[in-house]
């Protein structure tokens, strides 16, 4: 097994796309991408990429603010 077909093991039951698709043969690789089934996608509450970590501090960041308020203004 080379350095790149190696999993990072952790004490989670998270498992990166690529390892869900190798365990359960739920999906395809097409080009350098992957596709999978979106019906076993199960969405967990209160999970936001957008905060990137951050939480609700996230949103009070200028830059952050600035956008949202253009947002806001163009409608």
């Amino acid at each position: 097994m080379s350095a790149i077909e190696t999993e990072v093991k952790n004490n989670s039951n998270e498992i990166s796309l690529r390892g869900y698709l190798e365990r359960t043969g739920n999906g395809a690789r097409k080009g350098n991408g992957l596709i999978i089934d979106p019906s076993v996608v199960v969405e967990q509450e209160g999970f936001n990429t957008r905060t990137a970590g951050m939480g609700e501090l996230y949103y009070s960041m200028p830059h952050v603010v600035e956008h949202l308020n253009s947002l806001a203004d163009a409608y």
